[in-house]
């Protein structure tokens, strides 16, 4: 009886390729952990800015409305990642009527020793029938 020679030589993976899954398996997790967090608190500045939009009479808001009703939806969601001076609102330079409202800010996560991670968001609102 012969034996394949193939059959001798084809074995499992071995610990060395396995190790080096569980490794990028673990820095995946890592990743997903430090970023999720980040994300979610965008889609929450998202849905400030949507519920700014709402707001009757929002042409009427002065700025330090627009801040203060903003600032109170970030507290009341736990948003730390965006400060007062990351809020910009743009008004119409002759009416002085509100056009838009910008928020754009970056988070630097530390993943692990000295590696970070930068994320940056711009996020704006357009007030409807501004001029």
């Amino acid at each position: 009886m012969q034996s394949n020679p193939m059959q001798r030589k084809q074995r499992g993976a071995t610990i060395w390729v396995n190790l080096i899954w569980l490794m990028m398996g673990i820095v995946i997790a890592i990743v997903g952990v430090k970023l999720i967090p980040i994300y979610l608190d965008n889609y929450t500045v998202i849905g400030a800015l949507e519920g700014l939009e709402a707001e009757q009479d929002l042409k009427k808001f002065k700025d330090k409305d627009i801040h203060r009703t903003l600032e109170k939806f970030f507290t009341i969601n736990n948003v730390r990642h965006v400060d007062k001076d990351q809020i910009v609102i743009e008004r119409s330079k002759k009416t002085k009527e509100l056009k838009a409202v910008h928020i754009d800010y970056e988070v630097r996560q530390p993943l692990f020793y000295n590696v970070d991670v930068v994320v940056s968001f711009a996020n704006e609102m357009l007030v409807r029938d501004a001029k």
